[in-house]
């Protein structure tokens, strides 16, 4: 496998919780479908560390950020 684009993940936290699906599925744009069992969801909060993100090809300079995802 070929790679284009080389990074460190320095480190990844998850959060994972359960709450009543009907809670979540307000906060969600109508053409998402929520997943759930027995009447719970489960979201995750992802806040990974990521350094040293570039290119393999091109000699852009490293650059390190913190990513949100829910």
């Amino acid at each position: 496998m070929k790679l284009d684009v080389l990074a460190d993940l320095d480190h990844l936290f998850i959060i994972n919780f359960s709450v009543e699906a009907t809670r979540l599925q307000r906060l969600l744009p109508g053409h998402l479908r929520l997943l759930t069992r027995e009447g719970r969801a489960i979201p995750s909060i992802v806040l990974p560390a990521i350094r040293n993100l570039r290119q393999r090809s091109v000699g852009f300079p490293k650059v390190d950020y913190d990513l949100f995802g829910l």
